[in-house]
């Protein structure tokens, strides 16, 4: 029996972290002045097909495509399944903003998907 072995060049190495600590802490100081409880150790974080929640991507395809970089691309290509594809490159997308548009753009969607409570009238 015979053995064949081959590398395929699969774009893994990245040359900078995707996480900055200043700018997460930055985002997650601006999810609570919101609002917004944000865990870092829910169970929901273990489920391995865990792809967001919400009824479709929140910024145009357009828009997404735009922002994606070279090694996102392949990254998608080789590893994501077609129908994960969206939520994965939106997600990719999303990561690249700077923080203060990050926000804008929680903030637009929110206002657009969430329904708005009406204000408890002061007595």
């Amino acid at each position: 029996m015979a053995v064949v072995a081959f590398i395929l060049p699969l774009p893994f190495l990245r040359p900078t972290p995707r996480t900055d600590t200043a700018t997460w802490q930055q985002v997650l100081a601006a999810f609570e002045g919101r609002g917004i409880r944000v865990l870092n150790q829910h169970p929901r974080c273990q489920e391995p097909n865990l792809d967001g929640l919400g009824d479709g991507p929140w910024l145009p395809a357009e828009r997404i495509e735009r922002r994606l970089t070279r090694q996102d691309r392949l990254e998608l290509q080789a590893l994501v399944q077609p129908q994960r594809r969206l939520r994965e490159a939106e997600a990719r997308a999303m990561a690249q903003l700077p923080a203060r548009e990050y926000l804008a753009e929680l903030d637009r969607a929110c206002t657009e998907r969430l329904p708005v409570q009406a204000a408890t009238p002061a007595i």
